[in-house]
């Protein structure tokens, strides 16, 4: 579903399945740096205290050499989201976001436009 680059230097890979995994790759070795597993929606929900439905994808973070991270960004039924931060081998909830859909998110752009607007701009389609 969704595949992508991330790191300083762009060396990782992320992974992001039809079928709700995520798992992170370091593409010049083709070692595996981390599979979150199948269960990675049932960690995410407790993290995020939401029902979490699917995955929508993930996007590297590089504002600055002090802000660079990888999120996820993951959904429920009725159009609710978290953004979470995955550290190689753990996630953290960074926000939750709700009321801007009432059904499922089928796409997001976080347009990297440093210091041009606080809070940072976040769009979002969904199947409302």
């Amino acid at each position: 579903r969704d595949i992508g680059f991330f790191g300083p230097q762009y060396e990782g890979l992320f992974c992001v399945t039809t079928s709700e995994s995520l798992s992170l790759w370091h593409h010049e070795s083709a070692q595996r740096i981390h599979d979150f597993g199948y269960d990675i929606r049932s960690h995410l929900s407790s993290l995020s205290n939401m029902d979490i439905h699917y995955l929508l994808g993930c996007q590297w973070q590089n504002d600055s050499p002090t802000k660079q991270q990888l999120n996820l960004i993951a959904g429920t039924a009725n159009g609710e989201a978290a953004i979470f931060r995955v550290d190689g081998t753990s996630v953290h909830c960074m926000r939750k976001m709700s009321g801007g859909h009432k059904a499922p998110l089928r796409s997001f752009a976080w347009p990297s436009l440093p210091s041009l607007f606080s809070p940072p701009l976040f769009f979002t389609g969904g199947e409302d």
